[in-house]
């Protein structure tokens, strides 16, 4: 990778594989994490098999697309400032500033329920517990959160051995039959719903790649990360949990369950909330001085647990992370188009490149909202929708351009 002035220092830009692939495997959330039993539950454990692999090895594809547009050291919104222009890159920067803030917010709700019904379950009954341990929760994170990248690499790298024995532990302890007989299958909508867990994720993967000490170690660490992914979401298919109470419900008095669930869910909270404050603070930095400062990673923390306080339990939150997820879907998808079309047509200059880019983006999300508008429970289909609009759009420019420059490069006679 060349070098260019990427406001980190030497040392940050010297990442192992191993360990971009845990620090980004460590924030992977537990409602990615336990994707896969949901579709077990719906459509069948071997249809769940099918949609872990297949959605895993599309967002793989969709990364190494990311990786393959960022050939310097620039993090996700230089890289939309060079596809989509000034305009959209502040439009691209409140989506991403806002909707990680919005996942930072629903990050903290499964460990202070999980807290708040041990409390509940072995002590006495407190008046708005919840919002109390999620509030200290979510001001701790942000404290730790000002530490940036060199704190996030730590405390996601020495937590991924601890999740993962967790993990088989539920396995062990598990005592659902998973039955694979006239299971197997292919689901869109769950392959879907395996893409949009990590989708702006994906999206933001130039992020942490800029660190890498090379584009190998780029692309190994995407490998590692993806079958790292893959791997947690099938476990969870035979533990068929798909909300983290469950695991604390299941407790039958053992102390040392109770101990291993809670540890499981605070590790997946601070690692996955991490993760979100540094991907936000690149959107972040379009809007205020303090580049890369601790400052400035603390307040999206603390904004973060502010969204929770007030709105964390209502309907409109609920929204928003689902125009998150489609706007940024949908984002990466232009992307990819704009770069592919990029490497296609080397013929002729294209004037209005982002200028193109931003119309078929605005257009895709645009129709993605509406979608939402029309039945904000589906957002698998909303984003299918809005992608869809924006490779039509994308079509229909490169028809038009395609015919004129055919017509005016006709030969004379």
């Amino acid at each position: 990778m060349a070098q260019v002035d990427s406001g980190i220092s030497l040392r940050e830009n010297n990442q192992s594989y191993w360990q971009l692939a845990l620090i980004l495997s460590s924030g992977f959330g537990l409602v990615s994490t336990m994707v896969g039993a949901q579709i077990s539950t719906e459509y069948g454990a071997g249809v769940a098999v099918t949609s872990v692999v297949l959605g895993n090895l599309i967002l793989w594809f969709i990364g190494l697309g990311i990786m393959s547009m960022t050939s310097e050291r620039v993090h996700t919104i230089q890289n939309i400032k060079e596809n989509l222009g000034v305009v959209s890159t502040i439009v691209a920067a409140v989506v991403i500033v806002a909707a990680f803030l919005v996942w930072y917010a629903l990050q903290i709700k499964y460990p202070a329920d999980a807290l708040t019904l041990l409390v509940d379950k072995y002590a006495h009954n407190y008046d708005n517990l919840s919002l109390k341990v999620g509030m200290a929760l979510g001001v701790v994170c942000a404290l730790v959160g000002m530490g940036g990248i060199k704190f996030l690499k730590w405390v996601n790298i020495c937590s991924f051995p601890v999740l993962f024995v967790c993990i088989v532990y539920f396995l062990y302890k598990s005592d659902r039959v998973v039955s694979f007989e006239g299971s197997w299958g292919f689901s869109f909508s769950g392959m879907l719903l395996v893409i949009l867990t990590w989708f702006p994720g994906t999206v933001n993967l130039a992020t942490f790649f800029r660190h890498s000490r090379s584009k190998a170690n780029s692309c190994l660490s995407l490998t590692i990360m993806s079958i790292l992914h893959a791997l947690f979401q099938l476990c969870f298919v035979f533990i068929g949990i798909t909300n983290p109470i469950q695991l604390i419900l299941n407790d039958s008095g053992n102390i040392v369950h109770v101990l291993i669930v809670l540890c499981f869910v605070l590790l997946m909270f601070f690692c996955v909330n991490l993760l979100n404050i540094y991907w936000a603070s690149v959107g972040w930095e379009m809007f205020t001085r303090d580049k890369h400062g601790a400052k400035g990673y603390a307040v999206i923390g603390l904004l973060g647990t502010m969204i929770y306080v007030f709105f964390a339990s209502s309907s409109p939150i609920a929204f928003m992370e689902s125009i998150g997820t489609v706007c940024i879907a949908n984002l990466g998808a232009v992307l990819i188009v704009s770069y592919i079309l990029k490497t296609i047509v080397q013929h002729r200059p294209r004037y209005i490149d982002k200028l193109s880019n931003s119309l078929c983006w605005f257009l895709g999300c645009f129709t993605a909202i509406g979608s939402l508008w029309l039945d904000s429970k589906n957002v698998p289909n909303a984003a299918l929708v809005g992608i869809c609009t924006s490779l039509i759009a994308f079509c229909m420019i490169m028809f038009i351009e395609e015919m004129t420059w055919s017509i005016k490069n006709l030969p004379r006679r």
